[in-house]
């Protein structure tokens, strides 16, 4: 499972096993795309926490092409496992693509309340109304890095040019070489 492809099986028997472990603690969100959402849940059941006081395992879901589907997913998913009999685990971010100020606001007005939404946003050409956009929603950015092709690594001077405007502009953002 990326970015380690293993399969589902083996990622989330791993992702239980450090979650547990002595650096838990450190452990990030597990990703998992809106079209694996089922069977993340379906392999993943019986290693969520079923304690009261234990940690929830915290995911992100990669949202597909329709936001308010994504919407009703996170949204059914959550209800599922608000109870600790249903396993201690929230999607409680949503990561989804934008190449117009319209997608960014379609995205973010969808998403469900209380879920944090990365906007992943070209970066070429300038990304000031993108980041404008996402700003004016008090949503976050994202953007690609890297990867495993050449032409995924942006330029240092517009990979700059996004730091920078998304500092002007106080959007915050993480980036995914991903």
């Amino acid at each position: 499972f990326p970015p380690a492809k293993l399969d589902m099986g083996p990622a989330v028997r791993n992702y239980a096993t450090y979650h547990t472990g002595e650096f838990g603690w450190a452990l990030g969100r597990f990703i998992v795309p809106s079209a694996r959402v089922d069977e993340f849940e379906g392999t993943a059941a019986s290693l969520f926490p079923g304690e009261r006081d234990a940690l929830p395992w915290l995911v992100s879901m990669l949202g597909g092409r329709d936001p308010v589907h994504d919407a009703e997913l996170i949204f059914a998913f959550n209800e599922r496992h608000a109870h600790t009999a249903a396993g201690r685990v929230v999607i409680d971010t949503l990561e989804v693509k934008a190449a117009t100020p319209d997608e960014v606001a379609e995205a973010v007005r969808s998403s469900p309340a209380g879920v944090t939404t990365y906007v992943e946003i070209p970066i070429t050409p300038d990304p000031s109304p993108l980041l404008g956009a996402l700003g004016a929603l008090g949503a976050r950015a994202k953007v690609r890095t890297g990867g495993v092709t050449e032409e995924a690594f942006p330029s240092t001077r517009d990979l700059a040019r996004f730091i920078h405007a998304a500092a002007q502009q106080g959007v915050p953002f993480k980036a995914t070489a991903g």
